[in-house]
């Protein structure tokens, strides 16, 4: 009986301590979830102190912190004069709106043939600036529009992939031999014919744009999808442009430069209303138009096409494009809109980013592995239920790293003297990044007081190298923008005296010496030498040395590594 009541105490004892420690437990952790939110909150909250307090002080917009959308003045809207009321952009915000976007709707279908033409008009031989060749148009690859490959049973995604791939090749390959009986007017005939069906719809837009004074895309002013990036908005401004590049280089191949020169103004006058929207990534799709835009313009000078009338009108637009800007503010109002977003649900760092949605990450998963839905929803699942253990100081603290990373990012800019601050950035090639190394992972290596593991689960919230590679690209389009603009002035000065000049200042006033452009790099204007077919114009890259004009003929240029100047060369 002794034996049994002693079993008996020793089971209590052990149930109460079990209990004890449950409860030990218990409370430990909800002491821990206290604490970490406590004082993760208030860290954020003692750097919003510190980012007003700067901001009072502050002299100049340069020493500013922009954290919250009040902070940024967004230029009013005038809906009688939006370009966005155009009922192409109003019917691609509903359809955005109600989660639609599919380019293939029917809705969209009156504007099919300029976001789809009636075949497909490659330009593998079109011009390009960076190695300075001309086109070829018998590279062109005209096509019927291929039909959809039907999903074949039992066969796996990655096996029809190779297979149309396969097809592709072959139909280029029989392509190419036809176009090679063909001369340059006619293949740019041929062009223009494919075109034709889309030519009304893309006048339509053309003259929308001309008839608005503001070109502001509903989305930069509806709060409720400030945030959200979509992509059909910016895919339809990327094809829009295609259009037009397509249309301005076929008349340029049939020497018709006043059709030519009024795609180019209309390109990047339609670029420029990106400009208004807060957003990094609108920033982006307008350096890339104005990229393939300078392939136009550099092969309508090569190829000795454009009047001085056309050039000046060029070289006027020119002047006005500063993506050095548009950058500045694209980083400010992105983290503006994520800090707004933030205070409405602070777990949202865990599931979506500016640039992919958790949700999308799952779906794409979905699709490329087909034979295991199941277990990619099953590990989303368990992923999911992890994010939700996560401390909300922790989030805060995530926040306030990306902050931080931004500050860093934005110190480069010197707005006053209008140049990149070179006594932050690296002079020597091999240490370039060295002083923001935290900026190159997925998202700065350490977390103030956040276990290294749980980063992971903020990846895309990173100021990963594409923010570094953003600001490299966006000064190197800009510089080819200055020296674009430039080489305009030179070949009006070439016409009037049928010479070049010796140096840049002798453009007189086509292009006097105080308001040539200068690069952000050094705060110089670009160099020019004459060469005995013409001239180059030259910048120095991101190794900030003068090469005396020798570009970077690598395939895949690593921003690590720099090499060379970036050029632009017209020779004839």
């Amino acid at each position: 009986m002794t034996e049994k009541k002693n079993r008996m105490k020793t089971w209590k004892k052990l149930c109460l301590f079990s209990v004890s420690i449950i409860c030990l437990l218990g409370v430990s952790i909800v002491l821990f979830y206290k604490v970490t939110n406590y004082t993760g909150r208030k860290a954020w909250e003692r750097y919003v102190q510190e980012c007003e307090k700067q901001n009072r002080t502050a002299v100049s917009d340069t020493e500013r912190r922009y954290l919250w959308l009040k902070d940024i003045q967004l230029p009013p809207v005038n809906e009688s004069q939006n370009f966005a009321n155009y009922p192409l952009f109003q019917t691609v915000s509903r359809l955005e709106n109600e989660n639609d976007n599919n380019i293939g709707n029917e809705e969209l279908k009156p504007w099919k043939e300029v976001l789809e033409p009636n075949g497909v008009v490659g330009y593998a031989g079109k011009a390009d600036f960076h190695r300075s060749r001309r086109a070829d148009y018998k590279k062109f690859i005209t096509t019927e529009r291929d039909p959809e490959p039907f999903p074949e049973e039992n066969v796996s995604p990655y096996k029809q992939r190779k297979k149309s791939l396969a097809r592709m090749a072959e139909r280029s390959k029989e392509l190419k031999e036809y176009l090679d009986t063909h001369t340059q007017e006619e293949i740019a005939q041929l062009m223009l014919k494919r075109l034709e069906p889309g030519l009304s719809a893309y006048q339509d837009i053309q003259n929308a744009l001309e008839k608005y004074t503001q070109c502001y895309y509903p989305f930069q002013y509806k709060k409720e999808t400030w945030f959200v990036l979509w992509p059909l908005h910016l895919d339809i401004f990327e094809k829009i442009a295609a259009f037009g590049y397509k249309k301005a280089y076929a008349n340029l191949a049939l020497g018709r430069s006043d059709e030519a020169v009024k795609d180019i103004l209309f390109i990047m006058k339609l670029a420029d209303t990106l400009s208004g929207n807060p957003h990094m990534r609108y920033m982006v799709v307008k350096r890339d138009i104005y990229e393939e835009v300078l392939c136009v313009i550099w092969e309508g000078i090569e190829s000795n096409v454009w009047t001085k009338n056309d050039l000046k009108q060029i070289q006027e637009h020119l002047a006005k494009t500063d993506l050095y800007m548009d950058i500045l503010s694209g980083t400010i109002g992105e983290r503006a809109i994520l800090n707004e977003h933030f205070l409405k649900e602070p777990r949202f760092l865990l599931f979506e980013d500016p640039d992919l949605s958790f949700k999308e990450d799952l779906l794409n998963e979905i699709r490329v592995n087909q034979w295991g839905i199941k277990d990619v929803l099953d590990s989303y699942y368990v992923a999911n239920r992890i994010k939700n253990c996560i401390p909300l100081g922790w989030n805060y603290r995530a926040l306030l790293e990306y902050n931080k990373a931004i500050d860093r990012l934005l110190s480069f800019f010197n707005l006053e003297d209008k140049c990149l601050n070179m006594d932050i950035l690296p002079e020597t090639t091999n240490e370039l990044l060295n002083p923001c190394q935290e900026l190159l992972s997925p998202f700065p290596r350490k977390i103030n007081k956040v276990p290294q593991a749980v980063t992971k689960y903020f990846l895309g919230l990173g100021i990963s190298g594409n923010r570094l590679y953003g600001i490299q690209r966006g000064c190197e389009i800009q510089s080819f923008i200055n020296m674009a603009q430039i080489s305009c002035a030179l070949e009006r000065f070439y016409l009037e005296n049928e010479k070049y000049p010796d140096s840049l200042d002798e453009l007189g006033e086509l292009l006097p010496k105080e308001k040539l452009p200068r690069d952000w790099l050094d705060g110089k204007p670009p160099r020019m030498r004459l060469t005995d077919t013409g001239y180059i114009l030259w910048c120095s890259g991101w190794n900030f040395k003068d090469d005396g004009g020798t570009r970077d003929t690598r395939l895949i240029q690593h921003l690590s590594e720099p090499q060379g100047d970036w050029v632009w060369e017209i020779s004839r």
